[in-house]
């Protein structure tokens, strides 16, 4: 069995699915908001970085770990906030609950 590694995220007026790191499909009804966010995925999607990530940790590992390097030698903010961060693994912990309970899991902080 051959598996792909894939994400969807779902929202209120978007849905977004990545396949192998790449950007597969963005639907979204405001017109505007589809190319924002077509352009922020877009823009993470070089090829150098993506050959030069492990591929179990995913293909931003290694840049997300360098700009933390960066932001603590120049004492400057890091591109992913503690606060995304802590939301996303947050995101995760909840995705893991909803399937033991298999129910549907807020996300909100408690």
């Amino acid at each position: 069995m051959d598996w792909e590694p894939s994400f969807s995220v779902v929202g209120s007026d978007a849905l977004v699915e990545l396949r192998h790191g790449k950007l597969l499909r963005i639907e979204c009804s405001n017109p505007q908001r589809r190319s924002q966010l077509e352009e922020l995925l877009c823009a993470h999607d070089d090829p150098t970085r993506l050959a030069a990530a492990k591929d179990y940790y995913g293909p931003s590992h290694v840049s997300q770990i360098g700009d933390f390097i960066r932001a603590v030698r120049t004492q400057s903010t890091p591109e992913v906030s503690f606060a995304c961060a802590a939301t996303c693994v947050r995101l995760v912990q909840n995705v893991y609950r909803s399937a033991r309970a298999m129910q549907w899991i807020s996300n909100t902080p408690q």
